[in-house]
This record gives structure tokens, sequence and C-alpha cells, in this order.
């Protein structure tokens, strides 16, 4: 029966209902694209793949994925000055896209991470695993980010004959750089390993929920409002951030050991598809530890300007040397540790030529006459730094699998003296900062103001040692003769 018909015998009941019977089903397939297009996208059909074709093998170790989880667990940190601040911080991980085994890249003591945490958890990755085919990266900083992208080549800022060498260090050992679709997690195969991990997050002490609005426990929630009340040290109710470092790692080496019965492993673990699943025709590549500067480091064509130089890359690098004022005016590259930020590398454009460059620490803007300020925020330099990088969290298993070797032709032999020259000026630079820290940490104790200087001879420090030593037996001794 038709509208009109229906009209006409007047029942305005009946009309309703004949059309609501027929606009339902419009409705409510139109429902998802009303709640929006990525909720549209995620209900309707999608791509299936094969993950044990024989025509096209998929191997562990051909690509690995990246991403970001915002952690479910408070932890506490202390600053230098003893305050402590809560954090549910980012855990930065990555896993092998065939064997689902993750590695615990690192954990960022923020409510938002950076890119210098990104490279960090990408370089402990290939290290310890090995140099996969490609990444499968998320968006946003993962794509922009010149520490994961390389530098922009720009015909204003380079040579024209710098060009065709320049190339950033994943480019540099063949390393394909792939990003997931936006808005769709189903393309990042490490969404479905965050999704088995989390719940094994639970049972930390400190837990707050996936969504802390709705379901944060009771318990916690008032824990949160106990210790930003300085009513209780939060160790009575959280981890440390130390403790946190350890359990995710106990956790994702659980989760590795774990059994699977879906269709991509097949009731193997993680850890037995690593090494079962190995390309038996074409072993993976790992850096041997004297070439491991060659994808731990991303090189920078930086002008010198005004005795110092920046790094292209968020946040304020400056970084200056001795001498360095022989090269204003000049370019020069940076090999740029996202691990070890206080210091970089400086060579020529030919990458010869080395020499070490400290970061520079901004200064109070104001001092007194014998600038202690000054001295003293050089000293808080690595203080300074660990709050901007991440910590990296190793990963322990006794697996291994079959490296292909090195061959060590002439320029394999020239790269292994390079690295071997950029290691010895860190440790050097290292050993000045050391120096530099215990001396003025004796003269501290006897209430000298700190120097600010690299040039601390042995006798310098010895001095200032037995001073502090005679001064500390000295205030011993007046302790006990007080009554």
């Amino acid at each position: 029966m038709d509208l009109a018909n229906a009209l006409s015998r007047g029942s305005k009941s009946y009309v309703l209902r004949r059309l609501l019977k027929k606009v339902r089903p419009i409705v409510k397939a139109l429902h998802k694209e009303h709640a929006g297009s990525r909720k549209d996208r995620l209900k309707r059909g999608y791509v299936h793949r094969d993950w044990w074709s024989t025509e096209h093998p998929f191997f562990a170790g051909d690509e690995y994925v990246f991403d970001d989880l915002t952690g479910n667990v408070y932890f506490w940190i202390e600053d230098e000055h003893g305050a402590w601040q809560l954090l549910l911080g980012q855990f930065i991980a990555g896993c092998d896209a065939r064997s689902l085994r993750i590695y615990p890249g690192a954990v960022v003591p923020s409510n938002v991470y950076h890119q210098l945490a990104c490279r960090t958890a990408m370089n402990g990755m290939v290290q310890q695993l090995g140099i996969p085919k490609r990444f499968r990266l998320e968006n946003g900083i993962w794509k922009t980010g010149q520490l994961i992208k390389g530098q922009s080549i720009n015909s204003k800022k380079f040579l024209a004959s710098d060009l065709p060498e320049f190339k950033s260090a994943l480019s540099n050992l063949g390393i394909e750089i792939h990003h997931t679709e936006p808005g769709n997690p189903r393309g990042k195969i490490i969404e479905r390993v965050f999704g088995l991990i989390q719940p094994k997050l639970e049972r930390l002490k400190g837990y707050a929920g996936r969504l802390q609005m709705l379901d944060m426990p009771e318990t916690t929630r008032r824990a949160v409002k106990e210790v930003n009340a300085r009513r209780a040290h939060p160790s009575k109710y959280f981890l440390s951030f130390q403790q946190m470092l350890a359990e995710y790692q106990n956790i994702c080496e659980e989760y590795n050991a774990e059994r699977q019965e879906g269709k991509i492993l097949r009731g193997m673990s993680p850890n037995q598809a690593w090494v079962q699943l190995q390309n038996p025709d074409e072993p993976m590549s790992r850096l041997a530890p004297e070439l491991r500067y060659l994808f731990a480091h991303e090189r920078f064509s930086v002008p010198v300007k005004r005795d110092e130089f920046k790094l292209p890359i968020s946040g304020e690098y400056f970084y200056q040397m001795e001498e360095i004022w022989k090269l204003n005016g000049e370019r020069v590259l940076a090999w740029f540790d996202p691990m070890r930020p206080e210091s970089v590398i400086v060579t020529d454009l030919d990458g010869e030529n080395p020499t070490v460059a400290e970061r520079v620490v901004k200064a109070p803007a104001w001092t007194d006459g014998r600038n202690e300020k000054l001295a003293t925020a050089r000293q808080k330099l690595s203080a300074i730094n660990r709050h901007r990088r991440a910590a990296l969290v190793d990963l322990k298993t006794e697996l291994s699998i079959p490296y292909r070797g090195h061959v060590a032709d002439e320029e394999t032999v020239a790269k292994v003296r390079q690295g071997e020259e950029f290691n010895r000026l860190r440790e050097q630079s290292a050993g000045k900062v050391k120096k530099r820290r215990k001396i003025n940490g004796h003269r501290a104790s006897i209430g000298l103001p700190p120097v600010d200087t690299d040039r601390v001879t042995d006798e310098q420090e010895e001095a200032a040692a037995r001073l502090a030593r005679a001064m500390d037996e000295h205030r011993r001794r007046k302790e006990i003769d007080q009554p």
C-alpha cells in the first residue's frame, strides 16, 4: 500500500508507522557517517592479509612498527630540589610486524613525547635486533621530525655538490620509511600489541584506567589528591620512575613469552616466531659495535654564526667548541646522537677532521660579581638533559638468530676508524666534564665558588679533595666534642 492510499484511509498513526518503517534503515545506515568520518571508516570493510603466503613471504625482521602509548599507571619523579611530580608518562615502543615481538624502546617522564625519544627507541631496536627493510611509523612528529626523516634538502642551504651525497642515516643503511594512513589504527599492527599489554598494567599500584575521567579506580583518585596536597610522599602509593621502567620491561618480556592462537602466529609466542620466521636465504644484518655510530648519529649540515651553531630540531640546541671562531661563516657537519645530546661531533662537509662541541646551557639573567650562578648552570647540564631525553629500556632475552657478517673492505675500515675517533673524542669530553664536577663538588663542600673552566689540573683536584676531607674531619670532631 503506497502513501496516498494510507492518507486516504485517514489513520495518522498508520501513516507514521509506514514512514518510520521505510526511513529507519536509511537513518541507521547513515548514523555512522553522522558520528564522524573516522568511525564510519573503521566500521567499513577492510583488506584481509595473508600472513602465511608462499608467493610473497613475510619474514620476521622485514618491518618494524613504532608508536606511542600514553601510560595507564601513575609514577613519580623528583627534581634536584627535592620536589616531586606525578605523571602518566609516554611509552615509546616498537614491534616486529611479523612476529609481533615488542621492544620497549623508551619511557618519557612527561605528558608529551619528543623526537629524541622516538629516535632513541629506533636506535635501540636496530642495534639490538638488527637492520630491517623498512619502518612503518605514525604521522605527526614521526613524519616531520628531522631526527627521523633526516635534514630537508634545500638548495638555498646546501651547495650543489653536497646534494647527491648528503643522506639521512636511515637512507644510508637502505631502510625505507612508510607512514600509516591518518586516523586508521587498523593499519598499525602495534595497536594490537598495545591492546594485549594494557590489561597487564592493571595489576600495578597507581593504575589510572584507560580513560581516567571515566574508569579511574577510586583508590587511585584518592591517592592522587593526597599526594598533590602534599599530605603524603608519592612512594606510599605509586611507583618511582625507575620502578616503572622495570615494570614495563617485565611486562614486555612476559608478553613476548606468551603463546597466541591467532591467525598471525598460530600458537607460537612472539619469541618463538622471531626465531622461526627468519628468512633462511637472507639473514638479518646487525651493525658491529664499531659501526653503530652510522645509525645512532644523525648528520646535520649547519652554518656557524657568532661562535656557535644550532641544530635544526625542535628545542634550543646550541653548541660551542674551542676555536669555533675560525669556522664563522662556514658550514660543518654535526653528528648528533639522541641518547647523548650534551655534545656533538663536528666534522667538515667531507666527514674529516672531527672534533667535539658541547651544548650551551642558558645562564640565569642575574648573576653576582663572581658568576657563581653561571658556573652552577653549567654544572647542571646533565640534569637538564636528563629531563629532555628519554630513558632507554633494554629488553634482555636469550634469543639469538644468525646474522650476516661484514666484509672488511677499504670503505668499511675507514668508517671503523672514524667511529673509533668519534668515541675517543666523546670519552675525552666526558672526562673533562667529570673532572670539573668532581673538583667543584669539593669546592662547594668547603664554601668556595665553583670554577668555570675546563683547564682543571690534577694538582688542583687533589688539593681541593684534601682540603674537603680535612674540613669534613674537623666538622665530625666538632660534633663529637659538643655536649
